[in-house]
């Protein structure tokens, strides 16, 4: 038995994916949409 981090599960992703991982865009930031969120 033992713990798996999210650390461990990105690290083993890169190692098998490692183009798709780095190629990917960044994700914008959505900013200017009222300022409050929706129901709240």
């Amino acid at each position: 038995m033992g713990i798996v981090s999210i650390r461990d599960i990105i690290e083993h992703i890169v190692d098998h994916f490692p183009e798709e991982v780095y190629n990917l865009p960044p994700k914008p930031l959505r900013r200017g949409w009222g300022g409050s969120r929706e129901g709240a």
